[in-house]
């Protein structure tokens, strides 16, 4: 005997009245769904080839890549709309809107076309490259922490430009400032020779202590920073740790400014952008933004090797082909 399951190419060709029970084969996502309840009606994921689940999101269990936390953002270009595939513009047309696929509908959004980042595939990975310029090429969550947050972590798969000279790529602007600055800021930057930074609570940075990191690879990049916890990593390999003291008021104020895919204004270092009369701007694959420090377990070394953090690097190195244990060094 055989059975065929129904197959929809999308979320748009999901039935719209179905019976609860009713199971398809979603092709562009290659996952399962179920009707949970028929009014609505509500999908639920089943088996969702290796994408991260967490509350509220595209893929909330059956999954290898299960965490608790939901993100306060997650921007996946492989989705340009925050659903799937179907949005995805033409290779190289332009992206005003990267929607938000956590469940909070916290898009990043450009009206600006000069400022507008271009759709495009490298290796089977979808990316969003930016416009290579010192001063153009950044996105808008209009997004800010609520007051009483303990910190933020923020992990972002990117392809940094062929030079970055103090650029930033994930970035938080202090309550006190439109956009952010290098030196005023929260979030992830680069310095000038290409390593990460962790842009913390302080007002100032700390460099990974990898400091000549081949730039033109994709990476994953993570940082956290709260009251006593600081922490930066390539991949799973820690670059920076500290355990400075925060005041409650200086995490509000350093997180209560919206948060940029790139720096958002002329705030004294360059947009992820960047080129330097080489080749190509960044390019943004993925970026996951959480309120509060995201759990994690390392080793000896201080490398990450569980938690709800390794959890995350893991889905990303795996969905990415990025070893997460080797740091490509010049």
């Amino acid at each position: 005997m055989t059975s065929t399951l129904e197959t929809c190419a999308n979320t748009a060709a999901r039935p719209a009245s179905p019976s609860e029970g009713d199971t398809l084969y979603q092709e562009d996502t290659n996952q399962i769904i179920v009707c949970s309840n028929e009014t609505g009606p509500v999908w639920k994921t089943y088996e969702s080839n290796g994408e991260l689940a967490y509350p509220n999101g595209i893929y909330t269990q059956g999954t290898p890549y299960s965490i608790t936390t939901q993100p306060d953002m997650h921007y996946d270009a492989s989705r340009i709309n925050g659903a799937d595939e179907s949005g995805n513009p033409a290779l190289g047309g332009a992206v005003s809107s990267w929607q938000d696929r956590s469940g909070n509908s916290r898009d990043a959004d450009q009206a600006t076309a000069a400022d507008q980042g271009y759709y495009q595939e490298m290796g089977g990975n979808s990316g969003i490259k930016m416009p290579s310029s010192d001063s153009l090429g950044f996105y808008d969550t209009n997004h800010a922490f609520a007051s009483g947050s303990d910190g933020m972590t923020v992990i972002a798969v990117v392809t940094p430009p062929a030079y970055s000279y103090y650029t930033q790529i994930v970035n938080a602007a202090a309550g006190t400032s439109a956009t952010p600055r290098f030196w005023n800021s929260a979030g992830i930057g680069m310095n000038g020779w290409t390593a990460a930074t962790l842009n913390n609570l302080g007002g100032s940075y700390s460099a990974s202590s990898y400091t000549k990191v081949n730039s033109q690879v994709p990476r994953i990049i993570t940082v956290l920073d709260g009251d006593g916890d600081q922490k930066l990593f390539e991949g799973r390999q820690v670059g920076f740790a500290g355990t400075t003291a925060r005041t409650q008021i200086n995490i509000d104020n350093y997180l209560q400014g919206a948060w940029f895919l790139g720096e958002g204004g002329t705030g004294g270092s360059t947009h992820f952008g960047k080129d330097y009369t080489k080749a190509g701007g960044g390019i943004y694959y993925e970026v996951i933004i959480f309120r509060g420090l995201l759990g994690y377990t390392v080793d000896g070394n201080g490398d990450l090797n569980g938690g709800e953090m390794n959890t995350v690097v893991t889905y990303l190195a795996n969905k990415y082909g990025i070893d997460a244990d080797t740091v490509y060094v010049n």
